[in-house]
């Protein structure tokens, strides 16, 4: 899966709240893609142009990268195992969210502190 569509899908799950908490301003950046977004009218249509899922196909658990709110991102793959994906990490700012920074890399995931496979997918502390 290319980097730019991995990145979006890490970041698909939020995109029915992403305008709503989302400052005007915000920026996406995919790493270590040049793939660069700002305003809010570029990052939500990005989200929903390059997201390509079924509800429930992932799974994003909190946690907290370079004392940043982060999520990290799982993906169902066709035998049902949730398979890291990629780390996704906010700059949250009194108006909303003003930055997100993709890492389209599974083993950052690992690096987090988190499995490489998720084997409880009702993960009560996951965020979608």
């Amino acid at each position: 899966m290319p980097q730019r569509q991995r990145a979006a899908l890490i970041l698909c799950e939020v995109l029915d709240w992403s305008a709503a908490v989302l400052q005007a301003d915000a920026a996406i950046e995919v790493i270590p893609s040049r793939t660069w977004y700002s305003g809010v009218w570029a990052c939500v249509p990005f989200l929903a142009a390059e997201a390509v899922f079924s509800p429930g196909d992932w799974r994003l658990l909190p946690t907290m990268a370079n004392g940043q709110p982060a999520a990290v991102a799982y993906l169902r793959d066709t035998d049902q195992t949730r398979r890291a994906n990629g780390l996704a990490l906010l700059t949250c700012e009194p108006r909303g969210i003003a930055r997100i920074t993709v890492f389209a890399d599974p083993e950052l995931v690992v690096k987090a502190g988190f499995p490489l496979r998720l084997l409880n997918t009702n993960a009560t502390q996951a965020i979608c």
